[in-house]
């Protein structure tokens, strides 16, 4: 902007501003409000006012509706309700935003209400926090974006620079000296909050209110005139986006490409591929392309020329496309997607498993002929097997049995009597045949 819509603007601003201050028509308003116990101010208690300004930009009325949020003694202490001062009757000026009551720290909030509906109503606003003396003190604590603007007898403290307070002296009128004013204004807003602080040095009751009688501010009735600027639109760019999406079964692993560039009108695609081939567990997965419709029926290429070679492939033409400016290839002139598919090779099951070859059994022997000898096939004999691991059974021997008969085995009796009669018969028989040798 140049200085003189500059100046326009801050005018208009300034202009436009309401000064929240109370006008002759201004009036409390009973029903409308809150006082839980006679002479008493409790957190939650709320006093409203009507017709308290004109908003500067509409002219229109607005209400005030101003609630007590809360409230520490001067120890810093949270309290529930503080005591009014016997100022008024009323404990405040009853048609003004003024309160007076004892030695503690307020904080409040303002509402902007319209005066035809009610409705909250946002305003650009000039608050006017006056009768800040002794060591008294003001922060606005919401909005927290505002300017300030304070009378000489007033700094920002020490510990809290957002906190305005006075030097200690006194402003014997109640308001009247501009010395110990304090003003805030920010952008437009329907509500603010400040809070009003207690003296620390010389703990007098509080009267503080918003506004006051030497605060009068009459806005201009002249129709403020505006500055009128012309915009000329000499080259407005236009882009588009790309996006992707697969048809059919695809890969798990592989996702649509995401293409993040802006496209100009006209711009030549520069289209993005996934990785192929694929493997998975169902198989190699091959990506077909990219193509203009879902259907899969217009491939995404660039068309060949006729000084192009027959045999030119997709991907030269793509490479074309991307590459020469002057043969865009697909031009992107609008929001567009398009569609890739792939083919599946699916893996080989398995070769089924063959069963073991059954055991042929040999021929019969031919049959024996009368006279003929069978002969007998001796079986291969097998190699001993390796005794298994483990543990070793110790090879029991058997016992030796006494020559002598046991008289309790039939068994061995008979054995020992067939032994007996060989042994008398080979004795015979040697006798006999000495016998013949003597003769």
């Amino acid at each position: 902007m140049n200085e003189t819509v500059q100046l326009a603007k801050m005018v208009e601003k300034m202009t436009t501003a309401s000064v929240i201050t109370a006008s002759p028509e201004t009036k409390y308003i009973e029903e409308k409000s809150q006082i839980t116990e006679k002479d008493w101010f409790a957190a939650g208690d709320h006093l409203y006012y009507e017709k308290l300004f004109k908003d500067g930009k509409t002219g229109n009325w607005v209400d005030v509706d101003i609630t007590f949020e809360s409230f520490k003694d001067p120890n810093g202490n949270p309290k529930e309700k503080i005591q009014w001062y016997n100022y008024t009757i009323y404990g405040f000026l009853k048609d003004k935003p003024w309160f007076c009551y004892r030695l503690n720290d307020a904080r409040l909030r303002v509402d902007f209400k319209d005066h035809a509906t009610g409705d909250p109503v946002e305003v650009r606003p000039i608050i006017a926090v006056v009768d800040i003396d002794g060591t008294q003190g003001v922060g606005l604590d919401n909005p927290g974006n505002y300017r300030v603007l304070y009378g000489k007898n007033i700094s920002p403290d020490e510990k809290n620079p957002k906190i305005y307070r006075s030097n200690n002296e006194e402003d014997p009128k109640q308001g009247i000296y501009k010395e110990h004013w304090v003003l805030f204004t920010s952008e437009p807003t329907a509500s603010f909050t400040y809070t009003f602080y207690h003296q620390t040095t010389k703990y007098a009751d509080v009267i503080q209110g918003i506004g006051g009688d030497a605060v009068k501010y009459t806005p201009p009735e002249n129709e403020l005139q505006k500055e009128k600027v012309e915009i000329t639109l000499k080259n407005q760019p236009i882009y588009h986006k790309v996006t992707y999406e697969f048809v059919g079964d695809s890969p798990n692993s592989v996702k649509a490409p995401v293409d993040e560039t802006k496209y100009l009108l006209n711009q030549g695609l520069k289209p993005l591929y996934p990785e192929s081939p694929v493997k998975d567990s169902r198989g190699t997965w091959t990506f077909k392309g990219w193509f203009e419709d879902k259907e899969l029926t217009k491939p995404l290429f660039a068309e060949k020329s006729s000084e192009e070679p027959a045999n030119t492939t997709r991907m030269a033409l793509f490479a074309r496309a991307t590459n020469d400016p002057a043969k865009p290839g697909h031009p992107v002139n609008l929001d567009e997607k398009i569609y890739g598919s792939w083919e599946l090779s699916p893996n080989r099951p398995p070769a089924p498993s063959i069963p073991d070859t059954p055991e042929v059994p040999e021929d019969p022997a031919p049959p024996v002929e009368p006279g003929q000898v069978e002969e007998t096939k001796e079986e291969p004999t097998k190699p001993a097997e390796k005794p298994k691991e483990g543990k070793k059974e110790v090879e029991k021997k058997p016992e030796k049995k006494p020559l002598s008969p046991n008289t309790g085995d039939r068994t061995d009796l008979v054995v020992w009597a067939l032994i007996l009669i060989g042994t008398m018969a080979g004795l015979v028989y040697v006798q006999v045949k000495r016998r013949k040798e003597t003769r």
